[in-house]
C-alpha cells in the first residue's frame, strides 16, 4: 500500500508542482524515465540504479534533484529499503516544491515510514505537520499514536487514539483491542484514574477478557466512598464475570451473603468453588469445610420457615423484607415468585438505601433474560455511594 501510493502520487504530478521554467534536462529525464519504467515493471534494482545515474549528472538544478528525490523515495519503498525511502521523501518534502494532495500523500508516507524505521520524533512530527496540512486519514493518526507510545509521551498517546476509538463506535465499528489497551495503559500511567476506569469500562464493553472484568470490579469498588454493604454486590458482579480469582473471594461472597440472608446464594458460591478446584485444599480446606457445613444447614433452616418468612415479609411496613425474600426465592429456582415478591417490595416502598434494593431487583431481572425491565432499574439508580457504579458495569454484561 505505501509502495503503491507513493508511485501513484510520483507519476500523476510529474512535474506539476514545478513552476513552468523547471525542466528536466534530457541527461538526467533519460535515467529518471528508464527508473521510471522500471518501477512500472517491478525491477527496483534497476530503478535505484537508474536514479543513481541521474544522481550523477553534474550541476543538477534544484527542480531535477527535487524529481529525482521523488523517483528515489517510490524505487526504495519497491526494493524494501525503508531507511533510504524516507531519506528520500524527507527530500522532497523539505525541498518546499509539493503542495495539496501531493503532499499529503508524502507526509502521510514518512508517518509510516518513521515508524517503520523505528524513528518515533520524526514520526511525530510528520504525522502533527500532515494534520496542520489538512490531512484527514485515520491510518496516520494511528502512525502518530504508535510513534508517541514510542516516545512514552503517554498523554499524548491517550489524546491521540481517544478520536480513532469514538470514530469507531459513533460508525459502529468495534474499536481495536490494541488501541484500547494503549489507551487504558497510558491514562493509568499519567495517573488519570477515572480515565482509565472508562477505558477499562470500553475494554470489557468491546472485548470482554476476564482479566478487565475483574481489574474494573476491583478499581471501582475500592473507590474512596464506595459502601462496605455493596461488597457482596461488587463480589456478586465478579462472580457472573467469571472474575473471582482465588479461594479468599469465594469466601468472602459466600458469607457476605449468609449475613445478607441469603443462604442459598451462599451454598452455590461455596459449591461452585469446591467444583473449580478453588475450595477445599491446601492449609484452609478446614475451614473451607464448615463454610460448606455451616451453608448447607442455613439453606435448610431457611426453607423450613420460607412461609413463616413471607408472612412476616408482607406485614412489614417496608418492602424491604419482601426484596430480601424474593431475592432468596431466586436462589432455589422460584423464579417467577421471586421476581413479584422483590416488585412488590419494592412498589410498597424501600425506606433505607432503596437503590441497593433496585440493583438486586436488576440484576435477577437480567439473570431471567428480562433485560429490558432490567437496564430500566439499572438506569434509575442516582446513589453515588457505589450503587450506580454497580448499576453501570451491569449494563454492560452481556
Amino acid at each position: 500500500m505505501l509502495r503503491a501510493a507513493a508511485l501513484a502520487a510520483l507519476l500523476a504530478c510529474g512535474a506539476a508542482q514545478a513552476q513552468d521554467k523547471d525542466v528536466l534536462r534530457p541527461e538526467v529525464a533519460k535515467p529518471l524515465q528508464a527508473a521510471q519504467d522500471a518501477i512500472k515493471a517491478g525491477k527496483s534494482a534497476d530503478a535505484l540504479a537508474r536514479v543513481k545515474e541521474a544522481e550523477a549528472v553534474p550541476g543538477r538544478t534544484p527542480y531535477e534533484v527535487f524529481i529525482t528525490d521523488r523517483m528515489k523515495g517510490s524505487a526504495a519503498l519497491q526494493a524494501g529499503d525503508s531507511p533510504l525511502a524516507q531519506q528520500a521523501f524527507e527530500a522532497a518534502v523539505t525541498s518546499g516544491r509539493l503542495a495539496g494532495a501531493d503532499l499529503l500523500a508524502a507526509l502521510k508516507t514518512l508517518s509510516a515510514l518513521a515508524v517503520r524505521n523505528q524513528q518515533p520524533q520524526a514520526a511525530v512530527t510528520w504525522a502533527r505537520r500532515y494534520f496542520a496540512e489538512g490531512g484527514t486519514e485515520p491510518a496516520v493518526r494511528v502512525a502518530l499514536v504508535q510513534a508517541l507510545y514510542a516516545s512514552n509521551d503517554l498523554a499524548a498517546t491517550a489524546r491521540e487514539v481517544l478520536p480513532l476509538i469514538t470514530a469507531d463506535e459513533a460508525a459502529g465499528r468495534t474499536p481495536s483491542e490494541e488501541q484500547l489497551k494503549l489507551l487504558a495503559f497510558s491514562l493509568m500511567k499519567t495517573g488519570d484514574e477515572a480515565g482509565y476506569t472508562q477505558a477499562l469500562e470500553r475494554l470489557v464493553t468491546h472485548h470482554p477478557r476476564t482479566e478487565y472484568w475483574a481489574d474494573l470490579v476491583s478499581r471501582v469498588s475500592r473507590r474512596p466512598g464506595f459502601a462496605d454493604r455493596l461488597q457482596v454486590d461488587a463480589l456478586r458482579l465478579a462472580r457472573r464475570v467469571g472474575a473471582l480469582e482465588d479461594a479468599s473471594e469465594y469466601l468472602d461472597l459466600a458469607q457476605l451473603a449468609l449475613q445478607a440472608g441469603v443462604p442459598g446464594e451462599a451454598q452455590a458460591v461455596v459449591e461452585e468453588g469446591y467444583a473449580k478446584g478453588v475450595l477445599g485444599k491446601g492449609a484452609q480446606a478446614e475451614r473451607h469445610q464448615r463454610l460448606k457445613t455451616g451453608a448447607d444447614k442455613a439453606v435448610a433452616d431457611d426453607k423450613s420457615a420460607l412461609a413463616a418468612s413471607e408472612d412476616s415479609a408482607r406485614k412489614a411496613r417496608d418492602g424491604a423484607p419482601l426484596v430480601a425474600m424474593g431475592q432468596a426465592l431466586l436462589t432455589y429456582g422460584q423464579a417467577d415468585k421471586g421476581l413479584a415478591l422483590m416488585a412488590e417490595g419494592l412498589a410498597k416502598g424501600v425506606q433505607k438505601h432503596p437503590d441497593d434494593a433496585r440493583l438486586r431487583y436488576g440484576v435477577a431481572l437480567l439473570a431471567a433474560g428480562q433485560r429490558p425491565a432490567a437496564e430500566t432499574q439499572f438506569k434509575a439508580i442516582t446513589t453515588t455511594d457505589g450503587a450506580a457504579d454497580l448499576a453501570r458495569l451491569w449494563l454492560l454484561v452481556r
